[in-house]
């Protein structure tokens, strides 16, 4: 295991980040595609003879990956998807598939964190032929205990207004930043881009995601058939997929090339953005 203890990089203000955004939607108009019965939106930049299909996290949206996207599309095809309102995992996936086929990609390095992380492995399980390799960054496990804590979570959330809903995710996010000091930019991002989430969309995060904990398990003999490499990025101190989470999800995947950040939370892209993004470009080069 590699361990990394980089100088964090220097963030810039959300004004400035935003308006990077702006730039790149500019010049990479989302496309949109009829994927398992549903309309899906997403980026493609890129013209390599490698696709990689990111997954985004649980804001489910691709721009917030800009510079990650930025930074492989010199090499390769990078398709990176919205998540539409879609309440079952197994539908996501499928719509996941039909965009890749819609875009004409028989397999694609596929780079899932967080959230995206969870449909990247429930992914990799059902159509191990479209997965080339697996990047799973700051994820974890289904944990069926979690669901149920997630299920009176949802039931609240759908009575609520979106005003409230967005209030109660900007505290989240707050706190996934407190210490974060100078990147409290990337923050300001993430609470603007949440005007863009409609609440079904927010709701359906949410419902995929106990759909993952309460109905999947999962085993390393379920990839036993499959010839891909994985990397398993994360952080000693990750609030959202503690210790215990982490290790089970190492197991899962006995050889994976597994590297560390220390101290970084779940913001390891954020806090540490060229040694992460490196990272992850030498694993591809070698996938």
């Amino acid at each position: 295991m590699t361990r990394g203890d980089g100088r964090a990089g220097r963030d810039v203000t959300g004004a400035d980040l935003r308006r990077s955004v702006e730039a790149f939607l500019a010049s990479h108009p989302r496309r949109s595609v009829a994927a398992a019965g549903t309309w899906w939106e997403y980026v493609a930049s890129g013209s390599g003879d490698e696709v990689v299909l990111l997954l985004p996290g649980g804001l489910g949206l691709p721009e917030l990956a800009f510079g990650q996207i930025l930074d492989l599309d010199g090499e390769y095809r990078v398709l990176a998807p919205a998540y539409p309102a879609i309440t079952r995992m197994s539908h996501l996936v499928d719509g996941v598939v039909g965009l890749l086929q819609a875009e004409g990609v028989e397999s694609a390095h596929v780079i899932g964190g967080s959230y995206g992380g969870q449909v990247a492995q429930c992914l990799v399980r059902a159509y191990p032929s479209r997965v080339r390799s697996l990047v799973l960054s700051h994820t974890g496990v289904p944990v069926p205990a979690r669901a149920a804590r997630m299920r009176r979570a949802l039931r609240l959330f759908g009575v609520l207004p979106p005003w409230t809903l967005r209030l109660l995710l900007r505290r989240r996010l707050k706190e996934l930043f407190r210490g974060a000091g100078e990147h409290q930019g990337s923050r300001s991002l993430m609470d603007g881009l949440l005007r863009r989430i409609t609440k079904a969309e927010l709701l359906s995060l949410y419902a995929c995601a106990i759909d993952f904990d309460a109905n999947y398990t999962f085993s390393p003999e379920d990839l036993a058939g499959w010839n891909g490499r994985v990397l398993i990025i994360g952080s000693d101190d990750d609030p959202l997929y503690p210790g215990d989470e982490r290790a089970q999800l190492e197991a899962l995947y006995p050889g994976a090339t597994l590297h560390a950040f220390h101290g970084t939370g779940h913001l390891s892209s954020v806090l540490h953005p060229d040694e992460y993004r490196g990272v992850v470009a030498e694993f591809l080069r070698r996938a």
